[in-house]
C-alpha cells in the first residue's frame, strides 16, 4: 500500500487505448492512489490545468497531439509535475527526445514485473526533478 502519511497521491494516466488505462489504473488503485485518466493529450492538458496531479504517466505515439508535445505544455505552466513516458520506444534517441521535451523518466510498456513497476510509481512519487 502507499505508505503516504496524507491523502494517496493523484496519478494521472494518458493513452489513446483504453485497454492500457485500465490495466495501469488497475494495478494503482490496487496500490491506494488515486488516479485519473485521460484518452489524449489535449484531453490530459485541460485535465491538469484544472486539478493538480502529483505524476503523470504520459504515452509517446498518440493521434493528434504526441506525447512529447503534450509534455512540453504541461511543463511550461506546471513545471513541478512529474511526468513519465509510459512507451514502448526505447531507442537512444527516443530517449533523449522523451528528456528534451522534458520527461522525468520512462517506463518500459508492457509492463512485466510489477513489483518493479510499483517501485519506479513509489520512486518517482518520492523524488521531485
Amino acid at each position: 500500500m502507499n505508505d503516504s502519511p496524507t491523502k494517496p497521491a493523484e496519478i494521472l494516466i494518458v493513452d489513446d487505448y483504453a485497454d492500457n488505462i485500465y490495466l495501469v489504473r488497475y494495478l494503482l488503485e490496487q496500490e491506494g492512489y488515486q488516479v485519473a485518466d485521460a484518452l489524449s493529450a489535449a484531453i490530459a492538458i485541460d485535465f491538469v490545468k484544472k486539478h493538480p496531479v502529483s505524476l503523470i504517466l504520459m504515452d509517446i505515439q498518440m493521434p493528434g497531439m504526441d506525447g512529447l508535445q503534450a509534455t512540453k505544455i504541461i511543463k511550461s505552466f506546471a513545471p513541478q509535475i512529474t511526468i513519465v513516458a509510459l512507451t514502448a520506444r526505447l531507442m537512444l534517441e527516443d530517449k533523449n527526445e522523451m528528456e528534451q521535451a522534458g520527461c522525468d523518466g520512462i517506463i518500459e510498456k508492457p509492463i512485466t514485473d510489477i513489483a518493479q513497476f510499483y517501485q519506479q510509481i513509489k520512486d518517482y512519487l518520492t523524488v521531485k526533478p
